[in-house]
């Protein structure tokens, strides 16, 4: 599952990874060097 904490430090989920699949807005970071606001946590 892949999230980010709004201001209010509020948990908004974004979208589910599949094996194999790459997050698209970890891609965007490391494009433009930026830190990430993002968080991904596995779920079974």
């Amino acid at each position: 599952m892949i999230m980010r904490v709004d201001e209010d430090g509020k948990e908004l989920f974004l979208y589910y990874l599949e094996l194999g699949e790459t997050c698209a807005l970890s891609l965007t970071c490391c494009a433009t060097a930026k830190p990430s606001e993002i968080k991904a946590v596995i779920e079974e």
